[in-house]
């Protein structure tokens, strides 16, 4: 009978927590553009991409405008401009991921004077190149506010408040792009043999 009993709760139990998820879910909003976050560039083929553009203002003079440019070769990155050799895989994987994988946790009006956001004329400017096309992302002004970075697809109607630290990969120091080459140990001497020298 006691065993009749606590099927008979448990039925009820499941059946009551059922109700509760269906309820929930019912009176939660829809996710679609208007009250869900996703990343900048949605939808992109990110293995895809080829090229990445990175055009932003100099740290020594931000009326200046510095550029550098990583181009993938074969399975490897390359560095193009300001200098050419060998990129880092590392950090061209990093901005691609930032724009297409880094969720906003909110999206604002672009309304007005972007310069509010630091997404006017001196903001850095990204372009990621694949077979289907060449997306600019602009990346502005971090806020202590709502410790967010502020950033947005070019064109696009709403500016995406990024998590604080979305933007260190772009204002990374050129040695970073860098690929690090293995450092080679100088070769040892060999020890002088004791039959030539003796004591």
């Amino acid at each position: 009978m006691s065993g009749w009993r606590t099927t008979l709760i448990l039925v009820l139990l499941g059946a009551g927590l059922g109700t509760w998820v269906w309820l929930d879910l019912r009176e939660r909003p829809a996710l679609n553009e208007e009250n869900f976050a996703y990343p900048i560039l949605r939808d992109l083929p990110d293995k895809e991409v080829t090229r990445i553009e990175l055009d932003r203002p100099s740290k020594e003079d931000p009326a200046q405008r510095e550029r550098i440019v990583l181009e993938k070769q074969g399975k490897s990155w390359v560095l193009l401009e300001p200098v050419q050799g060998p990129a880092s895989e590392l950090i061209a994987v990093q901005l691609i991921d930032q724009l297409c994988g880094n969720w906003a946790s909110e999206y604002l009006p672009a309304e007005g004077n972007l310069e509010k956001f630091g997404l006017g004329p001196h903001a850095a400017r990204v372009k990621l190149i694949h077979p289907k096309g060449q997306p600019v992302v602009l990346i502005g002004r971090s806020s202590a506010l709502n410790d967010s970075t502020y950033a947005m697809k070019e064109g696009a109607a709403k500016v995406a408040l990024m998590e604080r630290g979305f933007e260190r990969p772009f204002r990374a120091p050129l040695s970073e792009f860098q690929a690090n080459l293995t450092k080679v140990e100088p070769a040892k001497t060999p020890a002088p043999d004791a039959e030539k020298h003796p004591e």
